[in-house]
């Protein structure tokens, strides 16, 4: 019962709010999920890092607008995954290496357009993320490489559709069928709405496999007051029969404020037939930006209490979580999780999370390196766990793909480690470099030979294959310019 109490209203808006994102497994058996569907859900598991984004600079900004050209600015162009190793020699062990690359033009300026995985300098998978006119995500496609063909192989996709007033209405996960080279719909999520364009329901498809049939899994219904605001969801799951064979409902209540205060949390028991209160949530708020169902996760919670209900009738604490905050762009910096412990009447530790974040004024104080902590025991320390280092371009950096602004062009590209290099300045003091895609400098025998103004060719036969960046500096004016090259 405690475990159903501390997962069940961050389960169905976990699926409520996210799937509009990316389409997300069943998370019901996973203790850890927190309330609401907030960013610091399932951190205990988090794998890897997601990358700093356009949103700091939005934050800062005191109107909340700036110009697109500058949010490229200040974007990623690649990034470095370090574990700790902490038992045999304690140190930081390379995982693996990502790439990005952004949309230019508006209305999806500083989105995602691609971002690619790397070990050892070697391409591990992509994800493509296609965006229409309106700013809507379309698909997201996941590709692995295939070392053997040196091709990228269609793996997942996740398709989005919409309403009239640009709700999304359809998603679908889907699977590529390699004997019939199609894909296949093996999760679909149909969503319903109000007048009010308020989120009603939504009810989830699942089949093992491309030969199965699609079979009903789970539906979520959500009710509301005359205002508006929703009071209650019921979750309910489905066996291959199409009956419920689980079901759960949450009441919400609000302060003067608008904010939630209380959730109340039950389970259909099917002997009574009816609801049995397994608890409550008890809320307090760091930030409330939206009592929007399907924009709850802009919402930062301060702390959440888990307070169990007993035969009696009695709520008892049974789990505090706590939530810390940077100044700068909200990024969930700590959590600390605590325990009831009924013989002494107060909390104790059950466990912690930390994030350190190194940040470049220059840089729009974008995140520039991130270390992620963990704490077990009240008397120990936390110890390390993972390292995210960003890097990015200077402020005048030009975006590769970027077809009015190529400072820097690369031909052919890719290549066999011999190309041309076209540089599209007056300037006569450039300093070329080459960089893989850790930030390491890796051309001690790379030559740059001016065959004709401002247009080089470069032998880099010596270096391996794999992804590099030329960069190119000015050294009269600052200015820097980087451009990704493909050596095959």
């Amino acid at each position: 019962m405690k475990t159903k109490l501390l997962v069940i209203v961050g389960v169905l808006l976990w699926q409520i709010i996210y799937s509009q994102e990316e389409v997300f497994e069943s998370r019901r058996f996973n203790p850890h999920i927190s309330f609401l569907g907030n960013q610091v859900i399932d951190s205990r598991y988090r794998i890897r890092a997601p990358i700093p984004s356009v949103r700091t600079l939005y934050v800062q900004s005191n109107d909340k607008k700036i110009y697109e050209d500058q949010a490229l600015q200040y974007l990623p162009l690649t990034s470095v995954h370090y574990e700790w190793d902490r038992f045999i020699n304690p140190a930081w062990y390379y995982q693996d290496s990502s790439t990005y690359l952004y949309y230019t033009t508006s209305p999806n300026t500083g989105k995602l357009l691609e971002e690619k995985i790397y070990s050892d300098s070697l391409p591990n998978y992509r994800v493509i993320y296609r965006y229409d006119n309106l700013g809507r995500k379309q698909c997201v496609a996941l590709h692995n490489f295939n070392h053997w063909t040196n091709e990228w192989i269609p793996a997942n996709r996740d398709t989005f559709y919409y309403t009239s007033s640009n709700k999304p209405s359809v998603i679908e996960d889907q699977n590529y069928d390699y004997s019939t080279q199609t894909f296949c719909v093996v999760t679909k999520y149909v969503r319903n709405y109000n007048i009010y364009n308020k989120l009603v329901s939504e009810k989830v498809y699942r089949r093992f496999n491309c030969y199965d049939t699609l079979k009903l899994d789970y539906q979520i219904s959500v009710y509301y007051n005359s205002q508006q605001k929703y009071t209650s969801i019921i979750y309910e799951e489905f066996d291959n029969n199409n009956v419920i064979t689980y079901k759960t409902k949450e009441s919400y209540f609000y302060d003067s404020n608008g904010k939630i205060k209380e959730a109340i949390e039950m389970e259909w028991n099917y002997n009574t037939n009816k609801w049995d209160t397994l608890g409550k949530i008890l809320t307090t708020w760091y930030k409330w930006i939206s009592n929007d169902i399907e924009d709850l996760c802009n919402n930062l919670p301060s702390t959440f209490i888990f307070q169990q209900r007993y035969a009696s009738g009695v709520y008892l604490n049974s789990e505090k979580y706590e939530y810390y905050y940077d100044p700068i762009d909200d990024e969930n910096i700590e959590e600390k999780d605590y325990i009831w412990d009924g013989t002494i009447g107060n909390w104790i530790w059950d466990w912690g999370r930390k994030e350190i974040l190194t940040r470049n004024a220059y840089y729009g104080n974008m995140i520039t390196q991130k270390i992620v902590q963990y704490k077990q025991g009240a008397n120990e320390n936390y110890e390390n766990y993972a390292m995210y280092i960003y890097k990015q371009p200077s402020p005048t950096y030009v975006l590769q793909n970027d077809p009015e602004a190529h400072i820097l062009t690369i031909f052919p590209n890719p290549n066999k480690g011999q190309f041309y290099l076209l540089l599209n300045t007056s300037s006569r003091n450039i300093h070329f470099y080459i960089t893989d895609i850790m930030g390491r400098k890796v051309d001690q025998n790379v030559m740059f030979s001016e065959i004709q103004d401002n247009i080089f060719s470069v032998n880099t036969s010596n270096l391996q294959k794999g992804v590099y960046f030329v960069n190119a500096k000015d050294e009269n004016t600052g200015s820097f310019y980087l451009q990704k090259i493909i050596i095959e």
